[in-house]
């Protein structure tokens, strides 16, 4: 029920906007639920393009899975082989990963997460280059795993965007910012 009135939401919407022509308005609720996807922000009712779906949450999902994996039991494993070589302990990596998991909401958060600047610490530098590392290792090795068994809509696009995201986190690893 709530569907339909969405729906007709919708087509009011188009109709009073011009979009809506005579043919596309005898068409089935199933047709038009696949043309837009619905948003409800207080009430009103917005349309927007599948195809802008697909990059909307990109770097949320890929910073949260980083995340996961590094507080897992296998990123534990990865994680004690990079504490050896620098000079963080794993329980401030995962106090690094929590406090930052919040703030992974798009490009800037996903970026910010590794980037390294200038006016950092060197225990914070430590950390983001041990995260950066433990992020390449989910990117190189399990991320088509997580791509490919999770509920992902756009599984595709985010499989090609792999090699991107790969480079951002290898570039902020390698570039000292200000």
């Amino acid at each position: 029920m709530i569907l339909k009135r969405k729906i007709h939401k919708a087509k009011q919407a188009l109709y009073h906007r011009g979009c809506l022509n005579s043919s596309l308005s005898q068409s089935s609720p199933r047709l038009l639920k696949h043309l837009f996807s619905l948003k409800t922000f207080s009430g009103e009712v917005s349309l927007t393009d599948p195809h802008s779906l697909k990059h909307k949450n990109i770097f949320k999902n890929y910073g949260r899975a980083i995340c996961n994996f590094i507080v897992s039991n296998i990123g534990e494993e990865y994680s004690t082989l990079i504490t050896d070589r620098l000079k963080v302990t794993m329980e401030q990596i995962k106090n690094y990963v929590h406090q930052s998991k919040e703030n992974l909401n798009g490009s800037q958060g996903f970026l910010e997460f590794f980037l390294k600047r200038e006016n950092d610490s060197a225990e914070l530098l430590e950390l983001k280059e041990a995260v950066a590392r433990l992020g390449i290792i989910f990117i190189k090795y399990f991320s088509v795993n997580w791509i490919i068994h999770s509920k992902l809509l756009y599984k595709l696009d985010y499989l090609k965007c792999r090699s991107k995201i790969l480079k951002m986190i290898q570039l902020s690893r390698n570039n000292l910012s200000s």
